[in-house]
C-alpha cells in the first residue's frame, strides 16, 4: 500500500467516522449536562448527577457513548494499520 493511499484512507475514515463520533460524544455530553441542570433547578441545593433518570434515558446515553467511541476508534485503527503496512513495505524494499 502506498503512502498516498494510506493518507487518503485515513482522511476518509476521519471524515466519515471520526466527525460523527465526536458529534455523538458531544450529544451524549450535552444530554448529561442538561440533566444535571434540570436536576439543579428542580431540587435546589440537592444535585443528583442522575437527576431522576429512568432506565431508557440512561440506556440512550450509554448507546450514544458506545457508538461514539467505536466511531472515534475506527480512524485511529485504520491510521495505525495503514501506517504500519506502508512502513513494513518501505523497510522491505531494497534500493540499489
Amino acid at each position: 500500500m502506498s503512502r498516498k493511499l494510506a493518507i487518503i484512507l485515513t482522511v476518509v475514515a476521519v471524515i466519515l467516522c471520526g466527525c460523527p463520533g465526536i458529534a455523538s460524544l458531544a450529544l451524549a455530553a450535552l444530554a448529561t449536562s442538561q440533566n444535571v441542570v434540570d436536576a439543579a433547578q428542580q431540587s435546589g441545593v440537592d444535585i443528583n448527577i442522575y437527576g431522576g433518570v429512568d432506565g431508557a434515558t440512561l440506556a440512550v446515553r450509554l448507546v450514544f457513548i458506545a457508538v461514539a467511541l467505536v466511531l472515534i476508534a475506527i480512524p485511529v485503527i485504520i491510521g495505525l494499520v495503514t501506517f504500519f503496512i506502508s512502513r513494513k513495505k518501505a523497510s522491505t524494499t531494497v534500493v540499489q
